[in-house]
C-alpha cells in the first residue's frame, strides 16, 4: 500500500510539470487500479489508451475495470 501511494505522489508531481507524460499516467493509473480506486485509474488510463507505447496494456486494463 505504501509503495502504491508513493507512486501516485511522485507520478502526480511529474504530471504537474508535464501533464501528457504517458509514463507517469501509466504508473499512476496502475497504482490506482491496484488500490481498487477504479474511477481515478480509469481517468488516467483513458488519457493514454491510444498511446503507441502503452495502448494495448491500457485497453486490457480498461476492460478489466468495466
Amino acid at each position: 500500500l505504501k509503495n502504491y501511494n508513493k507512486v501516485i505522489t511522485y507520478a502526480s508531481i511529474v504530471l504537474r510539470s508535464n501533464s501528457s507524460s504517458s509514463d507517469a499516467l501509466m504508473l499512476r493509473g496502475l497504482a490506482y487500479y491496484n488500490l481498487k480506486r477504479n474511477a481515478e485509474a480509469k481517468a488516467d488510463l483513458n488519457r493514454i489508451q491510444n498511446d503507441p507505447k502503452y495502448g494495448k496494456q491500457v485497453q486490457s486494463l480498461l476492460k478489466a475495470i468495466k
